[in-house]
């Protein structure tokens, strides 16, 4: 679940890269407003966690605020929308990730013993961290096999190296060289194929919301 819900980190930058043709800097740059509420909400969960001891209810509310984040980016961003309902709703994904994420960890350092709180929250640690490697990979895959797909179905004689060269940004020669009509096409591709990755963002939210109702309140 964590690596899901993390996974989101990568895909509004690639939407800035793309569509608003923002350097790499730039468009990480961009992130830093959803970076710092994730940061917030990792905060305010661990100090409210200390101080009352109740998970539950972060999980349930952060995983809600998951999925209509997700689901918001997932329907709602095209290729015109600008970056300021792409920052609503990146931040509330994130904000809503953030309330929960990093939870466990102080939850296993709790209830384990003494001598077996170093185990648990190795174990807790490995799990996130395979977890988001994982999905990143899952999500890196889906975005260039069907954004490869969708523009091969676009410029069917264009070679495949050439259209893999055009999703790996816009300064490609095979970009530059599109009509105005073509170069939209393209982007309404990418654009699609990258709002895909938010449909593992909504599962793993939905499903966070799921179990979270059978957690000891």
């Amino acid at each position: 679940m964590n690596g899901g819900l993390l996974s989101f980190a990568n895909t509004p930058q690639l939407y800035f890269q793309f569509v608003q043709n923002d350097t790499a800097l730039h468009a990480g740059i961009r992130l830093l407003p959803m970076i710092f509420l994730m940061i917030f909400g990792s905060i305010l969960n661990g100090t409210m966690l200390s101080k009352y001891g109740h998970f539950m209810p972060w999980a349930f509310g952060g995983g809600i605020l998951v999925v209509i984040g997700a689901a918001l980016m997932y329907a709602l961003v095209e290729v015109d929308t600008n970056a300021a309902p792409i920052y609503g709703y990146s931040i509330l994904l994130a904000f809503g990730a953030g309330l929960f994420t990093q939870g466990p960890i102080s939850v296993v350092q709790a209830k384990f013993p003494a001598n077996r709180v170093a185990d648990a929250t190795a174990f807790v640690g490995f799990g996130q961290i395979a977890g988001i490697a994982i999905m990143l990979s899952v999500a890196n895959a889906v975005f260039l096999n069907s954004a490869t797909n969708g523009i091969i179905r676009l410029l069917p004689d264009t070679p495949v190296p050439q259209v893999q060269a055009a999703i790996a940004g816009v300064g490609s020669e095979l970009f530059r060289n599109l009509s105005d009509t073509l170069r939209r096409g393209v982007l309404e591709v990418i654009v699609h194929s990258i709002n895909d990755a938010y449909i593992l963002i909504m599962v793993a939210g939905a499903l966070t919301v799921v179990l979270s109702v059978f957690m000891k309140r």
